[in-house]
């Protein structure tokens, strides 16, 4: 007679008694805030690629800490990223053929643009700073 050695009762492991097991859920948590982490840091970064005038990595603190000295023509980081004028060309048919203008355009979504960034900048550096601290803290 074959005697079987497998039991059929208090032996059964569940997928729930498996993750509870050695702080298996404390590994995975961590797991899921490194992935945070590496996500926000990405946005930074490809947020960050965009900029081919200034850089955004250090966008908040230098609107922060700029203020222009009398007289300089120091350009701020915000009207460096984000111009409120720039030279334009309108070219235009008129009775004498094609004239071509050229002067000064306003760029008024520029400014509103500068703040939206602003904010999108200090949500994402809490965002970074919050990870990294519940990373520590983990």
């Amino acid at each position: 007679a074959v005697v079987s050695t497998q039991s059929t009762g208090g032996d059964h492991k569940s997928w729930f008694n498996i993750l509870y097991r050695r702080h298996t859920l404390l590994y995975l948590l961590f797991f899921i805030k490194l992935l945070y982490l590496g996500f926000s840091v990405a946005i930074l970064a490809l947020t960050h690629k965009k900029f081919k005038i200034g850089s955004f990595l250090t966008y908040g603190f230098e609107w922060v800490g700029s203020q222009v000295p009398n007289g300089s023509t120091y350009t701020l980081i915000q009207h460096k990223l984000f111009p409120k004028m720039a030279a334009c060309e309108i070219t235009r048919r008129g009775a004498t053929g094609l004239d071509v203008i050229r002067g000064m355009c306003v760029l008024p979504q520029n400014v509103s643009n500068s703040y939206i960034f602003l904010v999108f900048w200090i949500f994402l550096m809490l965002t970074i700073l919050g990870n990294v601290i519940g990373c520590i803290l983990t």
